[in-house]
């Protein structure tokens, strides 16, 4: 209980923000009687309505905007959630080892997480996706193979600094072998600081997948993510701008929740610093 109020006040509130975000994805298809898929062309475009139950309106097949968004909001953050933990694994444990072993080894394998970076990953992505039987488990790989590289700088450098603590030190002064001393010392505490590459991985695989959908290539498009209804309220935009503003709304909170949730994550571990 004294951890909370310890807490920077942007953290707590972008943490309540993402919190009621993610109730509303959940909760939403309950509190409609309409289902996400199954048009009614006679409500087709119609406007939002608190009388017709269609809250947020519906799309130029009549199907009900507030369950599709709420559906498409929790498809982007499976995705992007999913994207960011494959992200935090592998970066984690790369940038500790490259951190740990220190020296030419550790400066070569930084150097190629360089030369990853430098790669066009957008052009990378809609080759494999459109060469490849498209599926979400793809995707989620293709997302994590570039948000890895951040979280691996993020945490060599944070292994670095603790390589040279004391209680590493004494670690080797013990004669605790390397695998030891890296698994068991030093992994344990980069955690808060592989939670801090979570967060900043994680709107990055958000954003990513939304715009792959809004162009018709990543294979939850078809599922109704929230970048395919950008793409389907951009064309509807002239008689039925509901359609582009509500998913637009919602992807927006969601990139600021999480932006802000980085931000607080990366004011707290200074101030514990």
């Amino acid at each position: 209980m004294r951890l909370i109020p310890s807490l920077p006040r942007s953290l707590r509130r972008s943490a309540w923000l993402l919190f009621a975000l993610c109730a509303c994805f959940t909760v939403a298809p309950w509190l409609s009687a309409f289902d996400a898929r199954n048009p009614d062309w006679e409500r087709a475009s119609e406007p939002p309505s608190l009388a017709s139950g269609h809250y947020l309106g519906t799309d130029a097949i009549g199907r009900d905007l507030f369950v599709r968004t709420a559906h498409g909001g929790r498809l982007s953050l499976l995705v992007g959630v999913s994207a960011a933990l494959v992200a935090l694994l592998v970066g984690t444990l790369y940038g500790a080892f490259a951190g740990f072993i220190g020296g030419t080894t550790g400066q070569a394998l930084m150097r190629a997480v360089d030369l990853l970076a430098t790669l066009p990953f957008l052009l990378l992505v809609i080759f494999v996706l459109t060469l490849l039987r498209p599926s979400l488990t793809l995707l989620i790989l293709l997302l994590a193979s570039y948000g890895w590289l951040d979280v691996a700088r993020v945490v060599r450098l944070e292994a670095v600094a603790l390589s040279s603590k004391s209680f590493m030190q004494a670690g080797e002064t013990l004669g605790y072998s390397a695998g030891r001393r890296l698994l068991r010392h030093l992994l344990p505490n980069l955690l808060p600081f592989a939670l801090l590459a979570l967060s900043v991985a994680l709107p990055q695989a958000v954003l990513m997948e939304s715009y792959l959908s809004f162009l018709g290539v990543s294979p939850a498009e078809a599922q109704g993510s929230l970048g395919s209804l950008l793409a389907d309220g951009m064309q509807d935009r002239e008689y039925a701008p509901w359609t582009l503003i509500v998913p637009a709304l919602v992807l927006t909170l969601l990139l600021y929740s999480l932006q802000e949730l980085t931000d607080g994550l990366r004011d707290w571990l200074e101030a514990r610093r």
